[in-house]
């Protein structure tokens, strides 16, 4: 799948939480994806989200996660993220997800991920798109110039394909198909260091 076609897939979406637009950088001069090189961005966050657990059952579940993103010379991007999932029955790991990419350019996920995943950059804001068997999951790190250096922003959302019903994805602490009826990041922070 396309780079185009992911941000096509995103664009039609009918967002389940919304994909918020950060605010414009404080600094007239926008980051560019070339100033991130040689930086590593980490961030973290915890997320509420209620799923369907069928026959009309609402569960609440809290998603804590953290990535870690470097940049290196050129296009190329080494992340790993990793996340617990809490619930009523207890609290999980999902295995971490990461490797190497290239900035635009799709690569089909792992077994034990589905989708298709892509890296781009735009508006001084990288974003990781993921599609899902049904809508999408998008992070977003956007910078800003700062006093003392880089500053960054994070929020992650998925969102639902237009006419493909609600977003489903394999839970990576179940392994069941899980329905997402709505998710919100309840705390979030980012840093940029070289």
């Amino acid at each position: 799948m396309q780079v185009r076609s992911l941000r096509a897939t995103l664009a039609d979406a009918c967002l389940v939480a919304c994909l918020l637009a950060f605010p414009a950088p404080a600094s007239s001069q926008e980051v560019t994806f070339s100033d991130l090189e040689g930086m590593t961005i980490e961030a973290s966050f915890k997320r509420d989200q209620i799923n369907d657990a069928g026959a009309g059952r609402q569960v609440p579940a809290q998603v804590d996660g953290n990535w870690t993103v470097t940049v290196t010379a050129g296009t190329q991007i080494h992340f790993t993220y990793n996340a617990t999932g809490h619930g009523a029955q207890g609290s999980k790991k999902a295995a971490p997800l990461g490797g190497t990419a290239v900035l635009n350019q799709s690569w089909k996920a792992t077994s034990s991920v589905q989708g298709e995943l892509v890296w781009d950059f735009a508006g001084g804001t990288l974003s990781f798109v993921r599609t899902l068997p049904s809508g999408a999951y998008r992070a977003q790190f956007a910078f800003a110039r700062g006093s003392g250096g880089l500053t960054c922003a994070y929020r992650d959302a998925f969102a639902r394909e237009q006419g493909k019903g609600p977003v489903r994805l394999l839970s990576p602490y179940s392994g069941e198909m899980t329905t997402i009826i709505s998710t919100k990041v309840v705390t979030s922070s980012c840093k940029v260091s070289r």
